[in-house]
């Protein structure tokens, strides 16, 4: 009877072991560390290294007397004649009504009502303008701390319907918008009329519509998509154009009550190259989204990224303590993707699914933290100090899925989820290269 009881207790305390692992792992995966997620939004002005500032990086000195540096892989600061400061995006109240944005050297301005248009300058020359038809039905926006559809917090305009929520809210390169339905459509329309002043509609994808002045891209229209279950909705917009640089942007999808998803106009800045290659899709080198692994829309995706290590800074590699990769999960299902090493050059403008090259070698698997995805790729970095070719973090990583399953990864043009690394070393580089342009050729 006795041994009876204590086999009972041992099956009692097993189960209970296995449902804390259980919580602790969703837990990791779904409750967001804020300072994991945005460090670039709780590192205090007063704490960062002058000598570790650039638009890319940023650093902070340990209590334990060892420095973690932050590599972004797109700009997060801007120059001042102060110094260095971090973008913030803080929305507050405009004169007219309406709002404006605060912190950012990109100026954006969000009307009262959406009876008149947003607004988005760069330079002081490169405008962005755009508005939303057939908007009377919707209330006056008011500024809120909105929780978006992957349950974080961000500082945004919302303007209500019966029918749906909309929500504006700024990024470090212009503005994203959310839809949130509230009752079931069998076709729901969002048209909206966009003017890039000079510029021309240079490409159209299922991932971004790309506008051209001066450069190749110097504009994106980031079309709607969002998760639906293990399902993602991405529908195609129609184009049209309306004027000289004016076109409509209209896009159709059946609306289920609760169905969130969110689209973005924003400036194109430099980044770091990344692609996504597909077996049934054409590849992306600019999309703020990347599916990883099996999905009946897009078949099989790989995502190529690139990394910067030697190529910003002189340092020892026996210096770097540790190095973790951290990348935005916005959904999917099965287990975290892996990354492996690449071998061979590859062109983020041309690669294609054929020309996809060779990666044996296994570097990290993604762990939950945070809300991100966290890869130890200590090592890899290490290789890359030392390798004064540079050829290593060109050639850079691959992410795929094993076995089945996908994830839908925020990339290198995601302006609220930059994928970042951080470094913590026991001493400052011998040299930091501040540089404007992280990626001054095509590549």
């Amino acid at each position: 009877m006795k041994r009876k009881k204590l086999t009972i207790a041992g099956a009692v305390v097993l189960v209970l072991i296995l449902l804390a692992g259980a919580w602790w792992y969703w837990a990791a995966r779904f409750f967001t560390d804020p300072s994991v997620l945005w460090p670039q939004r709780y590192i205090q002005a007063e704490e960062k290294l002058p000598e570790l500032d650039s638009p890319y990086t940023m650093g902070v000195k340990r209590g334990d007397g060892t420095y973690t540096m932050y590599l972004f892989s797109a700009p997060v600061q801007y120059k001042t004649p102060q110094g260095y400061r971090i973008i913030q995006n803080r929305i507050v109240p405009a004169e007219d009504g309406g709002f404006t944005v605060e912190g950012n050297p990109i100026a954006m301005q969000l009307p009262k009502t959406l009876r008149d248009p947003f607004t988005i300058t760069k330079n002081k020359e490169d405008h962005i303008e755009f508005r939303l038809e057939g908007a009377d039905e919707y209330q006056s926006g008011r500024q809120t701390e909105y929780r978006n559809q992957y349950g974080d917090k961000v500082n945004a305009v919302v303007y209500e319907s019966d029918a749906s929520t909309l929500a504006f809210y700024p990024v470090n390169t212009g503005l994203k918008c959310e839809i949130t339905y509230n009752e079931n459509m069998e076709q729901s329309t969002i048209k909206f009329r966009m003017q890039f002043q000079g510029g021309i509609l240079r490409e159209e994808s299922e991932c971004a519509f790309l506008f051209s002045k001066n450069n190749p891209v110097d504009a994106v229209f980031y079309p709607f998509y969002g998760m639906d279950k293990d399902t993602v909705v991405n529908p195609l917009p129609q184009a049209e154009l309306v004027g000289r640089d004016e076109f409509t942007l209209t896009t159709s999808v059946q609306a289920k009550k609760g169905r969130r998803m969110e689209c973005s106009f924003e400036f194109y800045q430099n980044k770091i190259p990344d692609c996504t290659v597909y077996s049934k899709q054409d590849s992306h080198y600019l999309s703020a989204t990347a599916l990883v692994g099996d999905q009946f829309q897009t078949g099989t995706g790989y995502h190529f990224m690139r990394f910067r290590f030697h190529y910003l800074m002189d340092m020892l590699a026996d210096h770097l303590l540790s190095a973790k990769l951290y990348i935005k999960s916005l959904g999917g299902s099965g287990k975290p993707p892996v990354l492996y090493q690449a071998y061979g050059q590859w062109t983020s403008t041309q690669m294609e699914w054929q020309q996809k090259y060779v990666f044996e070698t296994r570097l990290a698997e993604g762990k939950p933290q945070g809300g991100m995805l966290q890869f130890d790729i200590t090592g890899f970095a290490k290789d890359c100090l030392e390798d004064d070719s540079m050829f290593t973090e060109s050639q850079g990583g691959v992410l795929k899925t094993e076995p089945a399953g996908f994830q839908l990864l925020a990339t290198n043009d995601h302006a609220l989820y930059i994928p970042y690394v951080a470094m913590n070393v026991k001493q400052l580089p011998d040299a930091l290269r501040v540089l404007e342009n992280i990626n001054p050729e095509e590549e």
